[in-house]
């Protein structure tokens, strides 16, 4: 009879443990996932907060940027700070330097080698319209840090993906690098639990 007592008990503590490695018996929330990609539009009143994801981070754009002047390989490197960015762009040799501002993203050109006239000459100011990140959020899991995939989009041309650290709280709201850059819709994730 103490045999089968402690037989039984045995059973009652196996299936606490499995219903709990399933997610138990319902009374825990289920695992959450992100919907979606997240775009974050960089602006006036977002670039200060969106901009530290990727500053000091080297964005390599393989076939150029149209509205940069370039046609080979270009490298965007932000610096600075989110409140007082600057820029660094280099390609064919050539670089460029100065101070980026937001309304979109506005690069005022300071210091460069690019010849007189080129869309990069010192004294120029290029607007680019729009500008944002794109991070791969879509389906990644909610409250843990992860490296994913996010691109500059400089007018219609993506960068190479960088991987950077990014965690998606449960609200939605995406951090890279610390910095909350926007929010993805959450949903529960499919096949969830055991």
């Amino acid at each position: 009879m103490k045999l089968k007592k402690m037989a039984m008990a045995g059973l009652v503590v196996s299936g606490g443990i499995l219903l709990s490695a399933c997610g138990g018996g319902g009374s825990s929330s289920p695992a959450m996932v992100a919907q979606t990609n997240t775009t974050a539009t960089i602006d006036k009143t977002s670039g200060a907060a969106i901009v530290p994801a990727v500053i000091d981070k080297p964005i390599t754009f393989s076939s150029g940027v149209p509205l940069l002047g370039t046609s080979s390989s270009t490298t965007v490197t932000i610096g600075g700070t989110g409140a007082a960015p600057t820029f660094n762009i280099g390609s064919a040799g050539a670089t460029a330097t100065g101070d980026m501002t937001f309304g979109s993203c506005i690069f005022t050109v300071k210091t460069s080698t690019f010849l007189a006239g080129h869309a990069l000459s010192v004294g120029k100011v290029i607007i680019i319209n729009p500008c944002s990140l794109t991070v791969g959020t879509s389906g990644t899991p909610v409250g843990t840090s992860t490296n994913l995939p996010v691109t500059l989009v400089l007018g219609t041309t993506s960068s190479a993906a960088l991987t950077l650290p990014a965690l998606i709280g449960s609200n939605g709201s995406v951090a890279v690098n610390g910095a909350t850059v926007g929010t993805t819709p959450v949903v529960s994730a499919t096949g969830a639990g055991g």
